[in-house]
């Protein structure tokens, strides 16, 4: 069974509509984060800049990079010992 990781947005789309794939979808313990560099000369050792990249995020999607769940915490629901409030 072949099995794509990876893909973007626009890709799953087209899998999902085509009879010949079939999408599953699955919890994982892959964290993607947005770090940013704040030493002094970096754009973003500029407070205003760091709240522009907040504001530029949908946070309210309810996903991450358009497919997967977004998180406030490091590990999914599914993992050993998490507990969700």
């Amino acid at each position: 069974m072949p099995i794509a990781e990876g893909l973007t947005p626009e890709a799953l789309k087209a899998l999902e509509g085509n009879p010949r794939f079939k999408v599953v979808r699955a919890e994982t313990l892959r964290l993607q984060y947005l770090g940013m560099n704040m030493k002094p000369g970096s754009p973003f050792a500029n407070p205003k800049v760091r709240e522009a990249v907040r504001w530029a995020v949908n946070h309210s999607s309810g996903t991450s990079f358009g497919a997967a769940p977004s998180r406030s915490r490091p590990l999914s629901p599914g993992a050993f010992s998490v507990t969700t409030p």
